[in-house]
This record gives C-alpha cells, structure tokens and sequence, in this order.
C-alpha cells in the first residue's frame, strides 16, 4: 500500500513546480479523469504567463496534486488540478484552490483600486467531471456559463463569494 492512500490535506505542502517533479506529474496526469497528454501539458507550463503548483507530502515527498494556472488582466484561470486517485476525498484540492485563492486575494491587495487587478478565478471544466464539479462547488465556485456544444462548464469564484 502506497503512502498517497492515507495522505490527508495536512500531510501534504503546496509548492512550485519544477523539473523534477515531471515523472510524477505524469503519473498524476495518466490517472486524472480526463488527461491532458504530456505534450499540452509541456505546452500550458512552458507559457510565460502559466504557473505549476504540487502538493507534495511532507512526509515521502511523493507529488499527490497537481495545478496549472494561467494569469490574465483579469483573472487568474485554472487550467489543470488532478490529484491521484489514491489521495482523493481528502482535502488535497481544497488545499490547491485555497492557494489559488490566497495568490488572487494578496494580488487583489497590492493593487487595490487598480483598473488593472485580477478580481476572479475561472476555469472551463468538462461537464463528465462531477467529483470535480461537487469540489468546485464546495470550494464557493459557481457555475457561471454552460457550453452546451463543447460539453463544458464555466466556473467562476469572486472573492464576495467566501462572505456569503
């Protein structure tokens, strides 16, 4: 029995991603719902304005999590958030969008008042995903758009959606 099946939201810290961390991300990546393919994966990361994070746990240092953002005027869109199979239902992603969260809130800070801030996190989501849906939901992100001809949703979360 891998380590990753007892890992809890506690266990795990969110870091940068870095080139070491590949294999395992590919591991995460073979294992999501719906991959992404190592090749686009490389493309969204190899972009000027995207970031990786990972949640590692702090005890094996194994990569159970993976997000993929990208920064915009306005937002910041999550591109990409897996965790492996064995970790899920723990928090892991919680934790991951909390740290989204906390990167939109400390920018919406620094630049109060500004016409320029991110004042949003957005992410197109595939309608198939529903444990994804169920965790966005759960983490205050609402539905915002359906395409109907892609099959996907669009989620949105504002900062006025954590007073409510």
């Amino acid at each position: 029995m891998r380590h990753e099946d007892h890992v809890t939201e506690d266990d795990v810290q969110i870091r940068w991603l870095i080139r070491r961390d590949f294999d395992e991300v590919q591991t995460i990546d073979r294992t999501a719902t719906r991959p992404f393919g190592w090749p686009l994966l490389l493309d969204i990361m190899s972009q000027r304005t995207a970031i990786g994070r990972v949640a590692e746990c702090r005890l094996t240092h194994e990569i159970v999590g993976l997000k993929l953002e990208r920064f915009h005027t306005r937002a910041i869109e999550l591109v990409y958030l897996a965790v492996l199979p064995g970790a899920r239902r723990n928090g892991i992603a919680t934790r991951l969008l909390d740290n989204c969260k906390s990167r939109l809130l400390a920018h919406h800070e620094w630049h109060r008042g500004s016409l320029k801030q991110r004042n949003r996190i957005v992410c197109d989501m595939d309608a198939t995903i529903v444990d994804l849906h169920c965790t966005l939901a759960g983490n205050r992100f609402r539905v915002l758009s359906v395409d109907n001809d892609a099959d996907r949703y669009r989620f949105v979360w504002l900062p006025c959606f954590e007073r409510e």
